[in-house]
């Protein structure tokens, strides 16, 4: 579904990936884990269209994508939900939920996935017309997951969804990030410093380190590794 190959990235001068190589096939969980400064939220804005300063190739369904547009590959069905969440603080949920389906020319196509969305996060009904900027943590979280699904993905590219969030809530996203896997067949490309949590919902890892793939695996195997236990799993 998506193959990078020999990927490199540039902030100016300076590398921040060194020529990364992975897939991801239909109807996967994906993980990347890796610490920070490792090149995880890079590999994100890369693929989305976001960095443009790179050599290799990404292809999603066969066809390169490296000369698009972040929107023409947002069109595609490939939607990335950012770290630190970006939702719109100045505008109700339904507002940035809309938002979402702005690829969509459908609009009843588009209150419908917003009905979809308040069915899998029930809190957002409840804060429908609240502004997002009032909401937790982990409510934002919701909506900007909710705001990629309007898009209808076909791969969903989630960058730290635990991102400053309390255990209960982490298990509560990640309990539906793997609901919308398995019920919505929605392939993810999760990148995650918690790695645990996310290996264990994955089923494929790849350890990044300073731009370059260290270690890829099962991700039921990889957590029983050694060396990732040691260095991110605190064992």
């Amino acid at each position: 579904m998506l193959v990078i190959e020999g990927l490199k990235s540039y902030y100016g001068k300076i590398m921040a990936l060194k020529g990364i190589s992975f897939n991801v096939k239909e109807g996967e969980i994906i993980s990347i884990i890796g610490s920070n400064g490792a090149g995880k939220t890079t590999t994100l804005r890369v693929i989305s269209g976001l960095l443009r300063d790179i050599e290799g190739n990404i292809s999603f369904m066969g066809k390169s994508i490296v000369k698009f547009k972040p929107y023409e590959i947002a069109k595609l069905g490939i939607i990335h939900v950012p770290e630190g969440r970006g939702v719109f603080p100045n505008l109700t949920v339904y507002e940035n939920l809309e938002i979402g389906g702005y690829t969509i020319k459908d609009k009843k196509r588009v209150k419908s996935n917003i009905e979809k969305v308040y069915e899998i996060f029930p809190r957002l009904l409840e804060r429908r017309y609240q502004k997002a900027g009032t909401l937790s943590g982990g409510e934002q979280q919701m909506l900007a997951i909710g705001r990629g699904l309007i898009a209808e993905p076909k791969i969903l590219l989630l960058d730290e969804p635990s991102l400053g969030l309390a255990p209960i809530v982490v298990k509560e996203i990640f309990k539906v990030i793997k609901k919308i896997n398995r019920e919505d067949k929605v392939t993810i490309l999760l990148v995650e410093q918690n790695a645990k949590i996310s290996m264990e919902i994955s089923e494929r890892t790849y350890v990044l380190e300073t731009g370059l793939v260290v270690k890829e695996g099962i991700s039921s195997q990889l957590i029983n590794d050694d060396f990732v236990k040691k260095a991110y799993l605190g064992l």
